[in-house]
């Protein structure tokens, strides 16, 4: 997933599935149909975004007891119950 369409052709020619959210694309969406629809293992974010977005999308993409990596810089304006409810770390 980036905003970076240069980036996303490289990581095509590599086999990866790719996410523009720039181009309406949903990161959300895009996660769940890579997992068919179990929610992704982990998250890696290397953001740099005062946003909280990334998180929140990571979160709601993830699978119960999935894990998310915060690299980046991001906002952190969480909703609780997202990682609550599926005891994410």
């Amino acid at each position: 997933i980036d905003f970076d369409a240069a980036k996303l052709t490289l990581a095509r020619q590599f086999g990866a599935a790719t996410c523009n959210p720039g181009q309406g694309e949903d990161p959300v969406a895009a996660g769940l149909a890579a997992s068919q629809g179990r929610g992704v293992d982990g998250v890696i974010i290397t953001a740099s975004t005062k946003s909280s977005d990334p998180v929140s999308q990571a979160a709601r993409m993830s699978r119960k007891r999935g894990r998310i990596v915060l690299v980046g810089v991001a906002g952190l304006a969480l909703n609780r119950a997202d990682f609550y409810e599926k005891e994410l770390s």
